[in-house]
């Protein structure tokens, strides 16, 4: 902050028609700590509305006096975002588009992928700094991105029962500007949900005891929903007509969505010691909020279905009133009542 400080008043104070170097502007902002650019960024737009507020001219000569400083911000503030948040949310909207062909994939097939490509983005940007802890944090995100796009890919090619689903869903009109509202959503989205980690790289944080926490969580959430997934699957094959209560099924009633949560609780904790500011602190609780909405939501959604499905089967009324829904020893046993849950 002192460094960028030193800069601005430096840019201010000499004379106009000093050339702008911009391979010495990149060295130095590399220098300054452009892994700070969130925070920084508020200083610089703090000086350039003072450095406004001094100038008693016409806006057009103010940028053709000082057009190294506007060029600084310009360079810093746009050039910094690009480099640490903006490369992943062009690879979460080029990865997510896959909705553009039915808008169920914006956050099906499309969450997936996205999930496995910012991981493979991170460890191709910061190679040169990977550690034990960040190498494993990447490879389960990829792991899991890149298993959940394929089981959904599958199941859609295989089952019966959700090719006839995703037919009744297809068949609803969403207008492009709507497709458009839900893609960028979406893709801000995954890009909060991986912030921690990306946030570990930026700020040059090693590994620490919260990221092996959350290694440790991550792991036990993506078992979890690889094995729900997959008891679900064999169950359904023996039994299509009938609900699913064994297993995993038998400490929550969605405990695939609670192996998500545990994934991103995991990373959650992990970047609990690496952000640096104001917002980035936003960035990572809005991808926490956000994922434990989505996962109530569909728990929702699956419940309602169910209910129309199984509603008038005594023992699926009994495994209702007695598995709780989504988080284990916690009484809550239905959610279909909140209709706020609508992600």
């Amino acid at each position: 902050m002192r460094k960028l400080r030193e800069r601005l008043e430096y840019l201010r104070s000499s004379p106009p028609q000093e050339e702008w170097n911009d391979d010495e502007e990149d060295d130095w902002i590399g220098k300054c700590g452009m892994s700070g650019f969130v925070e920084h960024s508020g200083l610089v737009c703090i000086y350039a509305l003072d450095f406004f507020a001094e100038q008693n001219l016409p806006i057009k000569k103010i940028f053709a006096k000082n057009n190294k400083i506007f060029k600084f911000i310009l360079y810093y503030y746009i050039g910094g975002f690009m480099n640490f948040i903006g490369i992943t949310a062009l690879v979460a909207l080029a990865l997510s588009a896959f909705g553009f062909v039915m808008y169920v994939y914006f956050f099906s097939i499309g969450y997936g992928f996205s999930i496995a490509g910012i991981g493979i983005t991170l460890l191709i940007l910061f190679r040169n700094q990977l550690t034990l802890g960040t190498i494993i944090l990447c490879g389960l995100l990829i792991l899991y991105g890149i298993r959940l796009g394929g089981y959904l890919a599958i199941r859609e090619l295989k089952s019966l029962g959700y090719k006839n689903l995703l037919k009744e869903e297809s068949k609803k009109t969403v207008p492009v500007g709507v497709k458009f509202s839900i893609w960028i959503s979406c893709a801000f989205l995954y890009v909060c949900q991986v912030a921690p980690l990306t946030f570990r790289f930026v700020n040059k944080v090693q590994d620490d005891t919260l990221l092996y926490v959350g290694i440790g969580f991550a792991v036990v959430g993506i078992l979890m929903e690889i094995i729900a997934d997959a008891h679900k699957a064999i169950s359904k094959k023996k039994n299509p007509n009938r609900f699913v209560c064994t297993g995993l099924y038998k400490i929550v009633r969605c405990p695939n969505y609670l192996g998500e949560i545990l994934l991103y609780t995991g990373t959650f904790i992990s970047g609990i010691s690496v952000c640096n500011s104001v917002v980035q602190w936003i960035f990572v609780v809005l991808g926490y909020i956000g994922i434990l909405y989505v996962m109530f939501s569909g728990a929702r959604r699956l419940e309602i279905r169910q209910d129309k499905n199984y509603g008038d089967d005594p023992e699926y009324q009994k495994y209702v009133a007695t598995t709780p829904i989504l988080i284990p020893l916690i009484p809550l046993y239905s959610v279909k009542k909140y209709a706020w849950l609508v992600a």
